[in-house]
């Protein structure tokens, strides 16, 4: 990261100035359907989702798939979450497994909620889910 020096009378200060913001600061942040996006000028890429509902896959398992809301370059981590309603499942998921996984090439998220031991999920079950992912833009 090389910032440019700024000196008193330069007639390009303005443009130093942005050029600068733009190697530490924000680039650029949006939002779609898919959700939110933050871009640093170091290359870093943040991004989230608003909460997700899972959808029943099996006795043992639910899931939830995301598109992230703008383009990563390479791998990245994504996390899960669960919003406050999942509460509603709580004796279940004291014990369920959580796994992300990530495709860099797609841009999809899939998140999967195992229950564990002797808890099963009923097929009106589900649950409400933020994901977020960490990564490079460039």
């Amino acid at each position: 990261m090389a910032l440019t020096e700024i000196t008193k009378g330069m007639s390009n200060a303005a443009e130093v100035i942005n050029a600068n913001f733009k190697e530490v600061g924000v680039v650029e942040s949006g939002s779609n359907a898919n959700g939110r996006f933050i871009k640093y000028g170091d290359g870093t890429v943040i991004a989230y989702s608003d909460a997700l509902t899972s959808t029943y896959d099996s006795s043992l398992r639910l899931s939830v798939s995301w598109k992230l809301p703008t383009t990563f370059v390479g791998e990245y981590t994504a996390t899960v979450t669960g919003s406050k309603d999942a509460a509603q499942l709580a004796d279940k998921l004291n014990s369920a497994v959580l796994n992300v996984g990530s495709n860099a090439s797609d841009g999809i998220v899939l998140a999967r909620i195992y229950a564990t031991g002797s808890n099963t999920f009923i097929s009106s079950d589900s649950v409400r889910v933020r994901l977020m992912a960490i990564g490079r833009w460039k």
